[in-house]
This record gives C-alpha cells, sequence and structure tokens, in this order.
C-alpha cells in the first residue's frame, strides 16, 4: 500500500504493519478546527482560478452543495483518519493544530525526546477563518464535520 501521501488513517495503516506492532507502537495524530481547515481548503482548491479570493462564501457554498468531493483526502472528516472499525479513537494522542507547539512538545516528553521550536510551513494566506462565515455557510460546514466537532470538542 502507498502511504506517501502522509494522510494515512488508523483503519489502512493497523493491517499493514501488523496487530502487535499497531499495539505497540505510541500512535498519535494532529487535528485542527474543521471550520478553520476547510477555509483552508477552499483557499488550496482555488489557488489557480482565486474563486476563493473573490467570493469565498459562493465558492464555500458551492464546494459543499455543489462539487461535494467526499473522496478528496484534505475534504474528509478528520475522525475517519483516526479511528479503528468500531469508530473508537485508535490514537494514545491527539495534538492540536491550534497548539501545536504544545502538542508536540507533550509529544517529545512522552517519547523521551528533546523538544524544538516548530516552523510554520505549508500556510495558506487568507484572513481568521471566522471572518468568512454567515449564517449559511457555518451551519453547511458544521452539518459536514459535526463528528469531528463533536468528537474533538470544537465549539
Amino acid at each position: 500500500k502507498d502511504f506517501t501521501s502522509g494522510h494515512v488513517s488508523a483503519r489502512q495503516i493497523r493491517p499493514a504493519i501488523g496487530e502487535e506492532a499497531f499495539r505497540g507502537y505510541f500512535k498519535f495524530a494532529f487535528v485542527r478546527s474543521p471550520f478553520d481547515r476547510f477555509i483552508s481548503y477552499c483557499s488550496f482548491m482555488s489557488r489557480e482560478n482565486g474563486a476563493f479570493a473573490a467570493q469565498p462564501k459562493a465558492f464555500m457554498k458551492y464546494v459543499i452543495t455543489q462539487m461535494n468531493p467526499v473522496n478528496h483526502l484534505l475534504y474528509k472528516p478528520q475522525y475517519e483518519f483516526i479511528v479503528d472499525d468500531e469508530n473508537n479513537i485508535a490514537m494514545d494522542f491527539i495534538g492540536r493544530n491550534e497548539s501545536m507547539q504544545d502538542s508536540y512538545d507533550q509529544i517529545c516528553m512522552k517519547l523521551g525526546l528533546q523538544s524544538s521550536r516548530l516552523e510554520t510551513v505549508n500556510s495558506s494566506q487568507h484572513r481568521p477563518y471566522m471572518e468568512y462565515y454567515d449564517d449559511e455557510t457555518y451551519s453547511l460546514v458544521h452539518n459536514l464535520y459535526k463528528k469531528d466537532i463533536d468528537m474533538f470538542d470544537y465549539r
């Protein structure tokens, strides 16, 4: 199986490495506010044509109601990557993008590694994510990522 994308689910990796190894490894993942993640997705998907930058709310609505790329890796709900076959969290630690340095420091401490300062990479250019939402777009994204919002306690 090809795991080069860096986005591999627990369900994919478990059979590839075997049950004993899976149980023995310290497993961690990072999650991100679904509202912020969706803005980045829209910005990324329209980077060549500028549709999101020109009309953000219209593009957001289009992505969810018309395009609906359910099989696109970056569109899928995050919980799908970290649960087992019974939809239980299969990770030992879940870090947050919003507090990445702190989460990284905790992982390093758990593994007995020296932490270092993280750099910002692969960031998209947009305003703070909540500035893009009205009641309709908020509702659409909330409904799309309800399991993420509930599972990771996002508000």
